[in-house]
């Protein structure tokens, strides 16, 4: 029986390079390996491996992915990335509602230091800008902490506060 074909997988920009049998996932091999690749479900379903094939040609199974028509017409993302998106949400609206209570409103470093790349991932766009979008255009400012970031990034003003109720 003949020895199934090999195929070298490249992973940009580390460099790091391993083997890929035919009809092998591109995951399991990883792991047959010992290299650490970012995964969620390891199956394929959650989109959290989903990389860019830069060279070369690849089969992919379809992978579940959820439409969150908030941002854009036909837009969809991969269930990791939609779990991200909600984090994200309850972040944001979290501080919506203690502004708009004039109460305060902190969250633990790492609670901002896991929002805060998720938050730049979400695309600006003239969507943004229509009624019912979940975030308006970002907020340019400069000299900002982390928190303050992401709130601007999402369109809202670290500054603001209510003239409506207050918490005493």
């Amino acid at each position: 029986m003949p020895d199934k074909a090999r195929h070298i997988v490249r992973f940009e920009p580390v460099g790091v390079e391993m083997d890929v049998e035919e009809g092998e996932w591109v995951l399991d091999a990883a792991f047959r390996q010992g290299i650490a690749v970012m995964h969620g479900c390891k199956e394929g379903q959650c989109g959290s491996c989903k990389c860019r094939l830069i060279d070369g040609d690849v089969e992919m199974d379809k992978y579940s992915t959820f439409a969150l028509p908030d941002f854009g017409p036909g837009a969809t993302f991969p269930g990791a990335v939609a779990m991200d998106f909600h984090f994200i949400d309850y972040v944001v609206h979290g501080w919506d509602v203690a502004a708009t209570l004039g109460a305060p409103y902190a969250l633990p470093d790492d609670v901002v230091a896991a929002a805060l790349p998720l938050a730049m991932f979400v695309p600006d766009g003239d969507y943004r800008a229509i009624d019912g979008a979940p975030f308006g255009p970002a907020v340019e400012a400069a000299g900002t902490d982390d928190f303050e970031r992401i709130l601007r990034h999402l369109g809202r003003r670290p500054d603001w506060a209510s003239t409506g109720a207050r918490i005493a």
